[in-house]
């Protein structure tokens, strides 16, 4: 029995060595894995925030040429407006920091940011060399006299009308915000990041307790391997206490005093802790093992089998449980890492909250991805279920339920589906569509008076205090509901969406999820009287189109010309596409991108689009933003045709002189080529703000001009034969 025992214990001890020696190899294995995963991820992730950083760098020193090149600029300098019109310029793009105008003195005499004492900047570097040079200059990177913190400076000079020198423009680049935006958005708690010159300066870093903005990295050998690199590619190297770091170089730009650098890093002991933690816990059994072996030679197998096997389950219980990281548990400590956690929640909440472009692209995703949930469910309840999630996914509200009316004595909301964060919330409430206390909030109001109802703040709303105690422990900050409308114009239920952001459904969603509430009534009630959906996508496309064209008519408030003008242009361009010959279902798509080719105009501040008198390059540099923006508001809608596309290009000429991006020829879509004979035709033949009509014979010599060379020779001879024979009144 006794070597029974023995050799059972020998058995399972090889058997557990063996188990356990395979799984020390794993773990060392997956160590060397993520180390190499680690370092392409940063390279790659490094490389394209130097790529947006020398975008943002691109953006600065372009606004400083266009203005610098302004010969009114010294009248404006001295005007009382000047200081507003810097500060919108700023406030247009957060990563400026400052625009200011300064006079051959270096007396600054126009600025974006106030000072309470007068500013000189004649001792800054950029300034001596921009006065000597006809291109605008990048200076040093340097503490802001304005701001207090680093900047990198964009300086041109600028002329009278007399072509004499009569100062500098200088447009100053946010360096922190960069980087504490990108870190935020891309690399992992730990991650250090930086900017530094080439003589070894750190102008801006994040976070702040790690590479200290002005400290000399000169002699540190993590810098002379980022010169010895020639400012790109990686590094692992060992600091002054022996600990091994993942360094990252990138090139962002180069100054007058030399280049700046993106420098990323990473302690290989964050990369690697998991690994190492689970090498440790596979180690451990190994180390066991041997003890046992020692100790059954003195107490025996039957006393001692049982303890390594409890302990072999617990470590396999640990194993399975994992090692997680909860958020929420950081960001309540009072040490560094709280405050990192705590600033990127709160970068990121700000990141989300600001953008209303963001928020337009996706309300309307939302509407597209849920009509496409519509048009293919074949039951009601999957029709149901599928949006509810999609709103929840695409949307990212927080909880959203569909509720269909009890037509009883009671008159009850009964919910149906939901999606989100449900957690007891529904059966815990209490809804009615009667004018009772339960009917009061959005659900009850939005079905009794078939009108899309909000409610912004669960907190301060006495309409919904039934609900809000519930509410505000399920995160739920504010709510929104429509009504489903049978087709005699009577509601049978609502969609009602949670959001855990107060004040959160603007006109624009709310315009957008009525159109959704539409939509779902609509096939509700085709599944329910068997009705094909044959027809669903068509009207789901001219659903989409017409909210498009609602958000472009937002323009009309704002500038009257430029919505009746869009309109003008899609009916010029129309009719020139059918003389070209154009297939009907490209002419569609050439019609609604005309209709919206200057929906990027809604961030153009309305002063300039109304403004009586010509603009100066300053403004219209500013306008001249309106392409790329159109083209950020429409880029994530799923349009049968490339109408973001033909809005961006719809500025561009056949040889290369037009913007954003200088397309020439046949870099051009042919629906952006015709829009651009159009928009040119209307603009010149119709009141602009700031003149008189030029008339439409006028209109046509500028395209016979520019046939060939601005303009697309078989658009122009269309056009002007579509005037020509009557077919369109201009």
């Amino acid at each position: 029995m006794k070597s029974i025992r023995f050799r059972l214990l020998a058995l399972m001890c090889a058997i557990f060595l063996v188990v356990s020696t395979a799984l020390v190899i794993s773990a060392v294995e997956r160590r060397h894995s993520d180390v190499q995963n680690a370092r392409q991820q940063l390279q790659l992730l490094s490389k394209a925030i130097a790529k947006e950083q020398v975008e943002s760098v691109r953006k600065a020193h372009t606004l400083s040429s266009q203005i610098g090149s302004d010969p009114a600029l010294i009248h404006f300098a001295k005007s009382a407006t000047c200081p507003r019109t810097l500060k919108t310029l700023v406030d247009f793009d957060p990563n400026f920091a400052n625009i200011f105008i300064a006079n051959l003195a270096g007396e600054v005499i126009c600025s974006a940011r106030p000072s309470g004492e007068p500013i000189n900047i004649s001792d800054r570097d950029f300034f001596r060399a921009a006065l000597e040079s006809d291109e605008a200059v990048i200076g040093q990177p340097v503490i802001g006299k304005f701001t207090r913190k680093w900047v990198l400076p964009f300086a041109h000079r600028f002329n009278n009308p007399a072509h004499k020198t009569e100062g500098i423009i200088v447009t100053a680049l946010d360096l922190e915000r960069i980087n504490r935006e990108s870190l935020a958005l891309l690399f992992p708690n730990g991650t250090n990041v930086a900017l530094v010159t080439e003589a070894g300066t750190v102008v801006a870093n994040f976070p702040v307790y790690t590479l200290r903005a002005g400290r000399i990295a000169s002699r540190e050998p993590d810098f002379v391997q980022l010169l010895r690199q020639g400012g790109k590619g990686d590094a692992i190297l060992d600091n002054e206490l022996g600990e091994s770091t993942l360094h990252s170089y990138a090139p962002v730009t180069r100054t007058a005093s030399g280049a700046v650098y993106w420098w990323a890093s990473i302690p290989l002991p964050l990369i690697t802790q998991s690994a190492d933690r689970q090498l440790l816990i596979y180690s451990a059994p190994v180390v066991l093992l041997g003890a046992l072996i020692l100790v059954f030679a003195w107490y025996g197998t039957e006393h001692y089998l049982l303890g390594p096997l409890r302990s072999i389950s617990q470590t396999a219980e640990g194993l399975g449980k994992g090692q997680t990281v909860n958020n929420p548990e950081l960001a309540r400590r009072d040490d560094e890492i709280g405050v990192l956690a705590r600033t990127i929640s709160q970068m990121a909440i700000s990141l989300e909250s600001k953008s209303e472009i963001v928020r337009l692209n996706r309300a309307l995703q939302v509407l597209i991805e849920c009509g496409r949930t519509i048009s293919s469910s074949e039951t009601e309840k999957s029709l149901l279920s599928r949006v509810c999630e999609t709103l929840v996914r695409v949307g990212g509200y927080r909880m959203v339920w569909i509720g269909y009316c009890d037509f009883d004595d009671g008159k009850q909301v009964r919910p149906v589906a939901f999606g989100g964060h449900n957690n007891g919330y529904l059966e815990g409430i209490k809804v009615s569509w009667a004018d009772d206390e339960y009917g009061q909030g959005p659900t009850g109001a939005a079905i009794r008076l078939r009108q899309a109802q909000f409610n912004r703040d669960f907190k301060s709303n006495p309409a919904v205090a039934p609900w809000s105690k519930m509410a505000i422990d399920h995160q739920f900050s504010s709510s929104s509901a429509l009504p489903l409308i049978e087709e005699n114009g009577d509601a049978f239920g609502a969609l009602t969406i949670y959001s855990s952001s107060k004040d959160h459904f603007t006109p624009h969603e709310m315009q957008l999820l009525s159109d959704l509430a539409s939509d779902i009534s609509f096939g509700i009630r085709a599944l329910r009287n068997r009705e094909t959906r044959d027809g669903f996508a068509v009207r789901l496309g001219l659903s989409l189109e017409a909210t498009v064209r609602a958000i472009a008519s937002t323009l009309e408030m704002r500038d009257p010309y430029t919505g009746g003008h869009q309109r003008k242009v899609a009916s010029l361009a129309e009719a020139i596409a059918r003389e070209l010959g154009l297939p009907a279902t490209e002419i569609q798509g050439i019609v609604l991108a005309a209709e919206v080719h200057d929906i990027g105009k809604i961030r153009i501040p309305a002063e300039i689009l109304t403004k009586p008198t010509r603009l100066t390059e300053l403004e219209r540099g500013m306008l001249q933003t309106h392409p790329d923006t159109g083209y950020e508001i429409l880029k994530g809608i799923d349009f049968t045709w490339p109408i973001a596309e033909m809005v961006r290009q719809h500025h561009e000429r056949i040889d290369g002189t037009g913007y954003p991006r200088g397309l020439k020829g046949e870099q051009i879509l042919i629906g952006a080529r015709i829009i651009a004979v159009a928009d040119v035709i209307d603009a010149m033949a119709s009141h602009r703000p700031y003149r008189s009509a030029l008339g439409i014979n006028a209109a046509l010599e500028e395209l016979r001009k520019g046939r060939g060379r601005q303009y697309d020779e078989s658009v122009v001879d269309a056009c002007i034969k579509v005037i020509t024979k009557g077919e369109i009144k201009i």
